[in-house]
């Protein structure tokens, strides 16, 4: 049912304390919808409204609901009669149902009381009966309402050729309206005639949208049509996951009003306490798709307590899941692998016994799960497992989600917040998504077009300007070897602080408004009389991380630092991405020539912080992208301190003392040691932690005995104060790496220890070497396993020279211990780790 709220009658304010009282007029099922109005006024106003002011029809009324006549009347120039339906009770707001009828065509009128709630927007999502929205409520009911929500896009091109557009709509015989309009573009600024195209169902939008585009009119441009529908909620309704709302609803549970009480950009904010249930099956190993052939028991875990199905039969298994299910009735349900294996298997379970689960909350709901898939990214090969969302409760899959993995529950929720994606989306799409949907989000508030497909190509270029164009950032060779009181001072957030300081946008780059505001080495001309859509979106961005890290240090609880170092983490990983996706080539607003104007920035503010540091008498050791190492003799960190100050100030950068080394060691390349390897060292700030990059124990694929072997050496050399103390502390690290490569060669280690993980990158038929990727690839394929490019495969190595290629190599999930692991191999890696530490 549709509606327009009107917050006055004639100009009349309601009194104070006065309730909505709406006022539905609804089709009776044989004709067109006639429409809503509300009317927040006494009861004797609105039927004075009704009676266009003569106060007849009020009376009429009365007295037809006490009698059950029926009179003539006239609502909106349109004859009738209204039949009344009782009863009619001044005390509770609830008047009567009447009918007028026109004609053969009967509409119905309800006037019904509205009630305020206050609560948390938990969900939403396009259902059969309309747009669900749930929330939290105060009083911690969980509910379920409607809201009458009609997404829209644009169509723009000659009037024939749209109306030969909109005839193709309507044969999908889905409600549909229109009405001519105007947006930006955001390349030109200037304001464009577009028609908006509204579907009024909103399960029907992504059918409509896959008609408009398979055969659209190439002289139509079509905006606004592929975002999600639920981001298009949030965006016109001025909402977001989780905002705290005052909401009045109806008694047929339609929402009438809703507004957010906070702000997404709010630094302190209270959140309901959720209902969690953790879902996985016990002992579970690395990757539980290769283990079809296992049987294993159901683990839950409900307010601390763990509890264990364990039952011989599929059916009791579902049934108990199912009753815990509805009776505990969780907001969350958190999985490990749920989304790939977990969910898949019970739901196959539940079909084969034909019994039910209550995964859904919304029992007139059922998610449609995605299927998995695999694409090819700049030079990466990208798997993305199949997701299984429900409605009106939360599916988390805690090894397909980023995002928890780094930052947890606060992280999650404040990225939801902020980015305006559900928090199911949210935790299944990668973190450059988010950021695109707070770019989407400006430009819809500022009523830019977005584009259905990037339309924008790069601009010719020569190889001469190529050369001087596309450079990348400034990378100094670090000095190899050991070095003492290093000073590492880092641009905070340099990439988005320069989008933001210089407004570099890809509508501001390359305008002609501007020729007098050109970037360094270059060339390209900057505007300065508009503030780009980046820009827009970063600088909030940036100053809640500052806030948040400002917060973190002045907490004065272990908690509060948790939870601002959460909520900071998760806004770094937005402003990380962010630069790759304005060079994106499939970025919504991605743009090369923007992207090339922050590296060229960024190169003339590292050379700045070179020269202003070397004025000083500090010389440079170590220099990447967006970070500097330091040193000067005697040096304090107070002195290191002023220079991090001056280096900001003269950028215009915000820069940050991350710390003081001890004592600092860049690693030598290994083919030539007379060379440094940039981002490779390992360094002991005064504060007693260590900082490491680019040794075995950061990489994804190292088995767990050899980064427990270098963990271990590292504790042991943290406690030197000096370069000195260091070299001295090096045979007691060496005795770490004999005791494990005797436990090596007793057989102490277990399959766990040795497991090495390494990613698909083709199917397993397309391998033509035999690799031991490949080797275990085609073993589990053999057994029934399908995997996919970009997915992960575990294996031990058993003989690494054995010349039956098959048996070079086992999967992880399916070894028998009569197998075994090659121990030379193995000792040969552990050898080359210690290495990494002790002879660098």
């Amino acid at each position: 049912m549709l509606g327009v709220q009107s917050p006055t009658v004639d100009g009349r304010r309601s009194p104070k304390g006065v309730d909505n009282f709406p006022l539905y007029l609804k089709d009776g099922g044989r004709g067109s919808f006639c429409g809503s109005l509300y009317f927040p006024c006494e009861p004797d106003a609105v039927f004075q409204e009704l009676s266009a002011g003569s106060g007849k029809l009020a009376e009429a009324v009365r007295r037809s609901a006490l009698k059950g006549e029926s009179f003539p009347t006239r609502l909106n120039g349109v004859y009738g009669k209204v039949v009344a339906r009782g009863p009619f009770d001044n005390q509770s707001a609830v008047f009567c149902s009447v009918t007028m009828v026109v004609g053969t065509v009967g509409f119905g009128i309800a006037l019904m009381s509205t009630h305020t709630l206050h609560g948390w927007l938990f969900d939403c999502y396009p259902a059969p009966d309309g747009w669900v929205v749930w929330f939290v409520a105060e009083d911690g009911r969980r509910l379920r309402l409607t809201d009458a929500f009609h997404p829209s896009f644009f169509l723009q091109g000659r009037e024939e050729q749209i109306n030969t557009t909109l005839a193709n709509l309507r044969r999908l015989r889905v409600p549909i309206s229109s009405a001519p309009t105007e947006r930006l573009d955001l390349l030109s600024g200037r304001w464009q005639s577009v028609l908006e195209v509204w579907v009024h169902t909103p399960a029907l939008f992504p059918k409509v949208v896959e008609q408009l585009t398979r055969k659209l009119d190439w002289r139509v441009q079509v905006f606004n049509c592929d975002l999600s529908l639920e981001q298009m909620y949030f965006f016109e309704r001025n909402l977001f996951p989780l905002a705290y709302c005052e909401f009045s609803v109806d008694g047929e549970h339609r929402l009438q009003s809703i507004r957010a009480l906070n702000d997404p950009w709010d630094r302190e904010y209270t959140l309901p306490d959720f209902r969690i249930l953790s879902l996985s099956f016990e002992d579970l190993p690395i990757n539980p798709r290769h283990t079809l052939s296992r049987r294993r028991k159901l683990e839950l875990e409900i307010d601390g307590e763990t509890r264990v199905i364990e039952a011989t039969r599929n059916e009791e298994v579902i049934e108990r899941l199912d009753q815990v299910l509805r009776e505990y009735d969780p907001d969350i349900v958190l999985t490990q692998w749920g989304d790939s294996f977990l969910i898949p298997q019970l739901l196959r379970l539940a079909n084969l016994v034909k019994k039910p689960i209550a995964f859904h909350r919304d029992p007139q709901t059922f998610g449609k799960p995605r299927k998995e898939s695999s694409y090819f990214s700049y030079g990466k090969i990208i798997y993305k497992p199949g997701a299984h969302q429900f409605r009106g409760r939360w599916h988390i899959d805690s090894r397909n989600c980023f995002l928890w993995h780094e930052c947890r529950w606060e992280g999650l929720f404040e990225t939801a917040r902020i980015t305006k994606l559900p928090i199911q989306q949210l935790s299944r799409v990668s973190v450059g998504t988010g950021i695109t949907s707070m770019q989407l989000n400006v430009a819809y508030r500022d009523k830019v077009l977005i584009p259905w497909r990037k339309r924008e190509p790069e601009a010719f270029k020569s190889a001469a300007e190529l050369i001087t164009i596309d450079r990348g950032g400034l990378v100094y060779q670090p000095v190899p070897g050991f070095h003492e009181n290093v000073a590492e001072i880092d641009f905070a957030s340099m990439y988005p602080a320069l989008m933001v300081s210089y407004n570099i946008s890809p509508e501001t780059v390359g305008c002609s408004c501007c020729p007098h505001n050109r970037l360094p080495e270059i060339g390209y001309t900057v505007c300065d009389r508009r503030e780009g859509l980046v820009p827009k979106t970063l600088r909030p961005l940036l100053d809640k991380r500052a806030d948040y890290r400002r917060m973190k240090k002045e907490a004065s609880t272990p908690e509060e630092t948790q939870k601002y170092q959460a909520r900071q983490t998760a806004l770094k990983w937005l402003l990380v991405v962010c630069f790759g996706y304005l060079g994106y080539k499939n970025a919504r607003f991605g743009r090369i020539e923007a992207h090339e104007s922050v590296t060229a920035l960024s190169r003339e503010i590292l050379l700045q912080a070179k020269e202003i540091a070397e004025d000083d008498g500090y010389r440079m050791l170590h220099a990447i992208v967006d970070c500097v190492w330091v040193h000067k003799p005697g040096a304090t960190v107070t002195d290191y301190e002023a220079l991090s100050e001056k280096i900001a100030a003269r950028t215009r950068i915000p820069t940050t003392l991350e710390g003081v080394y001890r004592w600092l060691h860049f690693l030598p390349s290994r083919t030539n040691p007379r060379l440094g390897v940039p981002n490779r060292y390992v360094g002991l700030y005064e504060d007693g932690s260590l900082k490491v990059r680019g040794l075995a124990l950061r990489r994804h694929d190292t088995p767990r005995f050899i980064w427990r072997a270098q963990t271990e050496m590292l504790q042991i050399l943290s406690h030197a104060r000096s370069v000195k103390e260091y070299r001295e502390l090096l045979p007691e690290a060496e005795e770490i790496v004999e005791r494990l490569l005797q436990e090596l060669r007793e057989g102490g280690l277990s399959y766990e220890d040795v497991a090495i993980t390494k990613i698909l990158s083709r199917y397993p038929e397309q391998y033509k070497k035999a690799i031991p990727t490949a080797i275990v690839a085609g073993e589990l394929a053999k057994r029934g396993v399908r995997l996919q490019p970009g997915e992960t495969v575990q294996y031990v190595v058993t003989d690494a020279k054995s010349k039956d290629v098959n048996a070079r190599a086992r999967a992880y999930a399916e070894i028998t211990p009569d197998w075994g692991y090659d121990v030379r191999y193995y000792e040969e890696q552990l050898r080359i780790a210690a290495r990494e530490i002790l002879l660098g």
